[in-house]
């Protein structure tokens, strides 16, 4: 609310912005320099607007292949492409469907994974990744959350294909390609978007338990996501690896996380 109220007043009114303002902006988002905070702002919005759009556009055409009408369908994905951006998965289907209609479309599944996991990531791990580009130039922090978010998502792919796969009343009904889709976008959907392409309550107990540990860990820190955070689950494991070796200090990638950090 402080965020958007703040890109309100700078962007539509013209307002100039005082030390609370700035403030508020860089407590809402994580940024330490305050003369850089309107300017950070932009360019989060610009981000979340520019993906929305392509998020939108995407899912719109479609539901117009689909045989909906123009209007309906640009409705349907820029409320689905904002929810999913924003890790918030409103059901507008009715009678807790959510998306088990589309679990055999990978256009919506993989559109709306998407927009989910960049939400998910925030824009500090995104623009880190834009304006670095190789692997061993990246932030320590960035390289954690991008490591354990292809770890939490594999992982869960894999975990909730083994489990379900010969479930009737989830995957087990599907094609063997409609399967793994449906396993991933469930690997992806717990932290913390809401979204289910397959019925929730028919889930066995072992895969409602790593659901349950998936919403746990989440996104990431800044990001739209809820959560404990990866980056707090990251440098808590590397602590605990550190202290099992016997290091003086943690570190990981070859760099130390300082103490306070940890």
């Amino acid at each position: 609310i402080a965020t958007s109220s703040t890109l309100l007043l700078v962007l539509a009114i013209g307002r100039r912005t005082g030390l609370r303002d700035r403030l508020l902006v860089a407590e809402s988002t994580g940024t330490a320099n305050l003369g850089m905070a309107i300017p950070f702002l932009r360019r989060v919005a610009l981000l979340t607007l520019v993906a929305q759009a392509i998020g939108a556009t995407i899912l719109a055409a479609d539901h117009v292949r689909r045989g909906s009408d123009v209007v309906g369908a640009a409705w349907w994905g820029l409320f689905h492409a904002a929810a999913a951006w924003n890790n918030a998965g409103f059901d507008l289907t009715g009678g807790f469907q959510s998306l088990v209609p589309y679990n055999r479309d990978p256009i919506v599944l993989g559109t709306l994974a998407a927009l989910v996991i960049l939400g998910g990531l925030g824009y500090a791990i995104v623009a880190d990744v834009r304006a670095r580009g190789r692997w061993n130039r990246l932030a320590l922090e960035t390289k954690m959350v991008i490591g354990g978010t292809l770890v939490l998502l594999g992982g869960g792919t894999l975990f909730f294909a083994f489990a379900e796969w010969n479930n009737p009343a989830t995957l087990g009904g599907l094609p063997p390609a409609a399967r793994l889709l449906n396993a991933a976008f469930l690997s992806v959907t717990p932290r913390t978007a809401g979204f289910n392409s397959v019925d929730t309550g028919a889930l066995l107990p072992q895969t409602l338990l790593i659901v349950i540990g998936l919403m746990c860990v989440g996104g990431a820190s800044g990001s739209t996501a809820g959560g404990i955070k990866i980056n707090s689950v990251g440098v808590l494991l590397v602590a605990i690896a550190s202290v099992a070796r016997g290091a003086p200090s943690a570190s990981a990638f070859g760099r130390r996380i300082p103490h306070v950090v940890v």
